[in-house]
């Protein structure tokens, strides 16, 4: 008995109103189908305004982004080395270009409509001699307006809400 109770407690629905729980495992499964899918759909994605001089220059859609999105511009930006210990090891990280990491972000995060009219444009793509979508990115925004757009990501992905339990270093350094 006690044993089920701790099953419970690991999913966190003891805490939840009991009104607010799925009470069928189809209400879970639909529950969990819906938020996926919110994950990925341009109904739930936010637009960004682009503003210089006082005016919006233009707008793009933005959907959060997963662990899989971070995890692939975190390697993409990242250069690796021989491991020191043995080289029969995994590779090391030597070197992440947080540049790139935070324009493959926002390239990866873009709506695809957007990303095709504005980071894979030809003709700006030809105008700057750049390959690759993500590199326009570095072309059109200063380094304000990249910071404030992937932060407005990270935000919008849910990676910087603050959590009531957390604790900032600060307070940390207070109570210490």
């Amino acid at each position: 008995m006690a044993e089920n109770k701790e099953l419970q407690d690991l999913t966190g629905l003891s805490n939840v109103d009991p009104k607010e729980r799925p009470m069928e495992e189809a209400d879970l499964i639909k529950a969990l189908l819906e938020m996926a899918e919110e994950n990925t759909s341009t109904k739930e994605a936010v637009q960004i305004d682009i503003k210089r001089g006082g005016k919006v220059r233009f707008s793009f859609r933005v959907n959060p982004v997963s662990d899989d999105d971070i995890r692939r511009a975190r390697k993409a930006a990242t250069t690796y080395m021989a491991n020191p210990s043995n080289k029969k090891l995994p590779k090391i990280e030597k070197d992440r270009d947080e540049v790139l990491y935070r324009s493959l972000v926002i390239y990866n995060a873009t709506v695809p409509e957007d990303r095709a009219k504005i980071w894979d444009n030809s003709k700006i793509k030809e105008r700057f001699d750049l390959v690759q979508g993500h590199e326009t990115i570095d072309k059109i925004l200063n380094v304000g307006e990249k910071m404030k757009v992937f932060e407005k990501i990270l935000e919008f992905s849910g990676m910087n809400e603050e959590d009531e339990d957390d604790v900032s270093v600060e307070d940390y350094a207070k109570n210490s």
